[in-house]
């Protein structure tokens, strides 16, 4: 029997997310990474990367899709698995995630860490998915930085 790992991940996005999907059901699809320290074999701290690849729908994929941008700081939670790859004979693999929330945190602009300003987050969504009553504005977290999180 398959498990299903529920996951919280801070996200520095690649590229602007791609709009997906037709009519009624459109969604975004964004890839971005990760980044962590690590011990590596000599003891020394390191940089780690986790590509991470993500899907979202409804409101939330139009806000990502207009707002996200190269280097935009994106925190998304959702369900996961690992894909397995191989490209010019190299094995890797990248975090898959299918998400109920992604939300703004922060964007970079000009080379420069830009905190982008607090907004309503919408009521919660109703048990079938549906977005909320007040989903005119994105619920845009705000986030002061962690030089822990990259």
């Amino acid at each position: 029997m398959p498990t299903a790992l529920n996951v919280t991940a801070l996200v520095h996005l690649y590229e602007p997310p791609k709009t997906i999907g037709t009519g009624e059901r459109t969604g975004a699809a964004f890839s971005g990474y990760h980044k962590t320290k690590i011990k590596d074999a000599n003891k020394e701290w390191a940089d780690h990367y986790t590509s991470i690849r993500g899907t979202i729908w409804g409101k939330e994929a139009e806000w990502l899709v207009r707002d996200g941008q190269k280097g935009t700081l994106v925190i998304c939670s959702g369900m996961c698995h690992v894909e397995k790859y191989e490209k010019d004979g190299k094995h890797g693999a990248t975090l898959k995630i299918d998400c109920q929330t992604a939300r703004i945190a922060e964007r970079k602009e000009d080379g420069e860490r830009q905190p982008v300003a607090e907004r309503p987050a919408p009521a919660p969504r109703a048990a079938t998915g549906a977005a909320g009553a007040d989903d005119s504005e994105p619920p845009f977290l705000p986030f002061t930085g962690c030089d822990s999180w990259g």
